[in-house]
Parts: C-alpha cells; sequence; structure tokens
C-alpha cells in the first residue's frame, strides 16, 4: 500500500530523523516526483535550508490557542 503525502509550500513541519530530528520546520519547496521536501529551519537564530525525504518529516501539530481575553 502507498502512503499519500500532502504538503503544501508554507506548512510548519517537524523533522523526525537525523541531526535535526524534533526540530521544526517550515515547507519552502515541494519535489513529489522525487519524494523532497526544501525546508527552513531556525538553527541557533539562523535560518538554514535543508532537503529532506516525505518520510523524514511529520506534520506540526501546532494550535495557536489566543490568550484569553481580561475581563
Amino acid at each position: 500500500m502507498n502512503k499519500k503525502f500532502e504538503f503544501s509550500i508554507g506548512e510548519r513541519v517537524r523533522i523526525k530523523v537525523g541531526p535535526f530530528q524534533n526540530f521544526p520546520a517550515q515547507i519552502v519547496a515541494i519535489n513529489t516526483q522525487k519524494g523532497i521536501l526544501k525546508v527552513k529551519v531556525d538553527i541557533f537564530g539562523r535560518t538554514q535550508p535543508v532537503e529532506l525525504a516525505f518520510l523524514d518529516v511529520e506534520k506540526s501539530i501546532e494550535t495557536k490557542t489566543p490568550p484569553p481575553s481580561p475581563n
């Protein structure tokens, strides 16, 4: 069974393997034919481009809940 991957430019993901394991990243390019993503990773305050296979990342579950409003 083939796993279907659906990614979009600008989407936030988490890196699952390698030296950047557990780092958050943002997708900047997608090559569906090769199954490769180019992502931006923030490393020590600098943004670095990294190429990863679709299997090397997972979608981030980022809940942007606004802070409670003062009443």
